[in-house]
């Protein structure tokens, strides 16, 4: 009898210790849940909130244009620090460079470029497109990554493509930045948009202001100039 109630006592001891720990696990694997959901959550407000920045300098660089009346600029000369300004029917361009020199001579072994075609159909702007190359002589090399927003003013970036291209070959076509890795652990789309994509918006918008500004005084210290030259003339 004495034996039948120690196993009974056993039983219920050892019950016990077994609902504590798989009451401790259950609470862990909730817990871990919990703060998974919780990352997941605020990676995505944040891509949110970054998809809005994008959207807030794409319709700052197509206010410039429309304000300034870039697709009428004729003449645009004065430009920021290696950076080049072309416009054709479709799009205005500005290009920047850097050149990649060797540790050892200091002479030039190749260039970095990146450069924004800024469609204006409609009015505003209809799609940016941008491209980050790297040309590298000494070991005939190159690489470039082409990105095309064609709703560049709405919130939204998913629509987003890119394609990279390695020695002509083409490594990613099209990829949508919607269908990029973004979770807690991996947040890769969250990395491309925080740490370059609206970088260099809020670069090519200072730089497309700047010339804007520039060109506007210039033309009216060019108008002023002749106004002046036609009042001496008055007493010829």
């Amino acid at each position: 009898m004495k034996v039948f109630k120690r196993s009974v006592i056993m039983a219920i001891i050892l019950s016990a210790a077994l609902f504590a720990v798989f009451t401790v696990i259950n609470a862990q694997t909730k817990t871990k849940a919990e703060e998974e959901a919780a990352l997941n959550e605020n990676i995505k407000k944040d891509s949110q909130s970054l998809d809005k920045e994008i959207a807030l300098f794409s319709n700052k660089i197509s206010e410039v244009i429309k304000k300034y009346k870039l697709t009428e600029a004729e003449g645009v000369q004065l430009l920021p620090f290696r950076m080049e300004y072309d416009m054709t029917k479709e799009f205005i361009y500005m290009q920047k460079h850097s050149l990649i020199k060797s540790e050892r001579y200091g002479d030039v072994i190749g260039i970095k470029i990146k450069s924004m075609k800024i469609y204006t159909g409609g009015g505003g702007v209809s799609k940016i497109e941008t491209e980050v190359s790297e040309r590298n002589f000494s070991k005939n090399s190159s690489e470039k990554i082409i990105i095309v927003d064609s709703s560049p003013t709405s919130e939204g970036a998913d629509d987003i493509v890119m394609t990279h291209i390695v020695n002509g070959e083409e490594i990613v076509k099209d990829r949508k930045l919607g269908d990029i890795n973004n979770t807690a652990a991996h947040p890769v789309a969250n990395t491309i948009k925080r740490e370059f994509y609206v970088p260099n918006l809020t670069y090519f918008y200072y730089s497309i202001l700047s010339i804007a500004e520039t060109y506007v005084k210039g033309r009216k210290d060019t108008d002023s100039i002749m106004t002046d030259f036609l009042k001496d003339g008055v007493d010829i």
